[in-house]
Order: C-alpha cells, then structure tokens, then sequence
C-alpha cells in the first residue's frame, strides 16, 4: 500500500508543523502512526469519489499522489480542530476537484469508465430500436 513520507508532506508543510501537528506526546518528532491515520482519511476521501468510475486502488500518479498529501495537510489540521479559514477552503476546493474527477484531470492514461456492481442502478438513455427480423431463436409468429 502506498504511503507518504514525511520529506513528500514537508514539500507542502514545514516540518515543524508536521511535528506539531502529529505528536501527541510531546516527544518533539513526527508521530509516523498519526501521521498515516491522516494519509489514510486522505485515500480514502478520494476512492470515495473515484471508486463510483474507477478501478481502485488509482494509480499512483502526480496528480492522485497531490491530492492526497493536500487532503493528508487537512486531516492533520482536523485531527487538532485547527480547521481556520485556510484549510476550510482548501479542504472545500479539494472536494470540489474529486466531484469532477476524469481520468484527464488525474493525468491517468487509457482508463475507461466501467460498469459493474457498483454503478447498478445506472441507466443509459438510448433510442428506441426496430428489430426488422425479430429474435433469433424466438418463434415470430
């Protein structure tokens, strides 16, 4: 299973929050478990989404690996109710962006809708046909 590291989220975090926001001991460095507990809200907040359209788990490209160290960043800040004006909107914007997921915007090549059980109920809207012949196999008398 993926994961992130701390040197990825210090990309988008300055360590120093990272530590603040994960150590619940006081122990002044990263708590690796807090901080996985967040990666893993994160994954889960997008195959939430993409899971109605995509064959999970996503590819590990650019864009899925940002969106989840950008959800991990608010999950952190959730964790220690510290959801300012910031991470609100980011958060908002972040689930702005999963609601119009494509496999254009995440840059994934080749991935095709699928229709399995869990799209049952979908309903695709066609135009009537005319069977000329009738059915194979059937009397047509």
């Amino acid at each position: 299973m993926e994961t992130i590291t701390v040197q990825e989220l210090s990309g988008i975090l300055p360590y120093v929050k990272i530590v603040e926001l994960t150590d619940d001991l006081n122990t002044g460095s990263v708590d690796l478990t807090n901080l996985e507990t967040a990666y893993q809200s994160a994954v889960r907040d997008v195959e939430l989404y993409a899971a109605r359209h995509y064959a999970i788990p996503l590819p590990a490209v650019a864009a899925v690996k940002e969106l989840h160290m950008q959800l991990t960043k608010c999950h952190l800040y959730f964790r220690r109710g510290l959801q300012d004006d910031f991470i609100s909107a980011l958060y908002k914007s972040l689930m702005a962006k999963l609601k119009d997921l494509t496999p254009f915007s995440l840059g994934i090549p080749g991935v095709e809708t699928s229709v399995g059980t869990a799209n049952a109920g979908m309903s695709v809207m066609a135009p009537p046909q005319t069977f000329v012949t009738g059915f194979m196999g059937l009397d047509n008398d």
